[in-house]
């Protein structure tokens, strides 16, 4: 099914977000203080697929940004939204997006494959301030170890690979969006999501699944400031 309009949109990412993911998504805002985004994409050509190359398309074309507007939507924000009424209809809202781009131009990312037991290291890293892989940069409140590993476990565990279904995980440098400082340093036109105070994290994890002959690409994001 093909979604025209921002609701359609906003009901399918719910779908997919309503599940093991939330735990770890609220848990990532409440300890970073930070708008957590968890992105969907389809991937179609898989045969000649390098993932640099996918999410610089997805950049280049406003992919990106839209799917973080499905977050922005279905995670409860609307920051990144304006909403509006119609003359003829005036009992329904229209959520119209605020203007600019959260690309901030980059096309040479950072990426580095890791496996999942790192993944979840760093992770735990962020919800513990435990810096064996990430600088303890930030103040928490920090979870307890036990209480992290299993909203760590419960998320990661849908996502494992198993028979006919490959799954890799890959850090990406987050330096390919606009910091909040550009936003406000450009008129409000250069969305920005990343905040440069020790909380910018990128995960993304490739899962392809032969028995469904299916692709897609998860991008898991955090930010936060004091």
């Amino acid at each position: 099914m093909t979604c025209l309009d921002m609701s359609c949109l906003a009901s399918r990412n719910m779908k997919v977000q309503k599940n093991h993911t939330e735990p770890l998504l609220d848990a990532l805002d409440q300890v970073l203080n930070s708008n957590t985004a968890w992105l969907h994409f389809d991937v179609f050509e898989t045969q000649y697929f390098e993932l640099e190359r996918f999410i610089v398309r997805q950049l280049r074309s406003g992919m990106f940004h839209l799917k973080l507007i499905e977050n922005d939507l279905s995670r409860g924000w609307e920051n990144l939204v304006s909403i509006t009424y119609s003359k003829h209809w005036k009992d329904s809202p229209v959520i119209l997006p605020i203007p600019g781009n959260s690309w901030n131009g980059k096309e040479q990312l950072t990426i580095t494959e890791i496996s999942e037991k790192k993944a979840g290291e760093y992770l735990t890293d962020l919800l513990t301030g435990d810096d064996k892989w990430l600088p303890k940069r930030h103040k928490g409140p920090f979870l307890k170890k036990i209480e992290a590993k299993k909203i760590i476990r419960d998320f990661l565990e849908p996502l494992s690979p198993q028979p006919n279904k490959m799954v890799t995980f890959h850090l990406i440098e987050p330096d390919f969006l606009f910091s909040i400082e550009d936003y406000y340093e450009s008129d409000y036109t250069q969305i920005g999501y990343f905040e440069q105070q020790g909380r910018d994290f990128v995960l993304a994890i490739l899962t392809e699944d032969h028995n469904k002959d299916t692709s897609f690409l998860k991008v898991l994001m955090t930010n936060g400031g004091v």
